[in-house]
């Protein structure tokens, strides 16, 4: 999944499945990894926070990019 998102021009991948830095090998990809750690992953519960999510992603760096959102 991620050589086809880095093929199709995609930067970021935003995920909330905790196991995905141990199922991919991300250092292998020029792509970041937000990894959002929330309470419910329905998206009328992520919506209103995408604000939040933006400024996370602003100001870290790196291969993988926890935010916590609970």
């Amino acid at each position: 999944m991620i050589k086809l998102m880095v093929e199709e021009g995609f930067e970021i991948l935003l995920t909330v499945d905790k196991g995905i830095p141990y199922q991919q090998n991300i250092k292998n990809y020029p792509i970041q990894i937000a990894l959002v750690y929330t309470r419910d992953n329905r998206l009328k519960t992520l919506i209103p926070k995408i604000e939040l999510i933006e400024a996370a992603l602003k100001q870290k760096k790196g291969k993988l990019i926890e935010i916590d959102l609970k």
